[in-house]
């Protein structure tokens, strides 16, 4: 089963203040980290979609021109609906079986969890993929190809949840053992916990 990540970065951080794609931390962006685990899980392609208005990005796209990469770089500040439908457009392209859809702001999906979760989705058979840590439901999901028309579909500050909702009969659920799933940087305090974290993990 061919499964493509669609990673999505291109929010405007208004809570953060500033683009928090961009934040330093162990020597890299924000975004680089996270798109490292990315190009480090068994993800086919990575598509990222990522704010293309935002000065100092342009760089960061240059060093990573990575064969499994593809980028779609958004013109301005969007809905999520936008960002969503934008890569997904590109990912088609490559015709997956499946499309994984992860947030460039959750910092501790890690390799390992990403492939648990594409482990998980391709065991259960089912259209939707979602992971779950006590109870909770995160990201990445898991989306079937087949599903595409109703991700254009979609409209406003809208993602995945959506679909997810009205799929709920076709639903795997892929138990993982770390709330990394949950935890998303919306705040510089968000910046500083996942900081301490990582050095925690080492």
């Amino acid at each position: 089963m061919k499964v493509d990540c669609l990673l999505l970065a291109g929010g405007s951080s208004k809570r953060m203040g500033e683009p928090k794609m961009l934040l330093e931390m162990e020597g890299e962006t924000l975004f680089e980290y996270v798109l490292k685990n990315h190009l480090r899980s068994s993800a086919r392609r990575i598509c990222a979609v990522v704010p293309g208005w935002i000065e100092g990005f342009g760089p960061v796209i240059e060093r990573h021109a990575h064969e499994r990469v593809d980028f779609v770089s958004m013109p301005g500040e969007c809905e999520m609906s936008a960002s969503l439908k934008a890569g997904w457009k590109r990912v088609a392209e490559r015709e997956p079986d499946a499309v994984m859809i992860s947030l460039a702001d959750k910092a501790l999906v890690t390799p390992g969890l990403i492939d648990a979760v594409i482990g998980g989705y391709m065991e259960a058979g089912m259209s939707i993929g979602v992971p779950v840590f006590k109870g909770a439901r995160g990201h990445p999901v898991i989306l079937s190809a087949e599903l595409g028309d109703e991700v254009y579909g979609l409209t406003g500050d809208r993602g995945a949840r959506d679909i997810v909702e009205e799929h709920e009969d076709d639903v795997a659920e892929v138990p993982v053992d770390t709330d990394g799933i949950l935890v998303d940087i919306d705040t510089r305090d968000d910046f500083r916990e996942l900081e301490r974290r990582l050095r925690e993990i080492g």
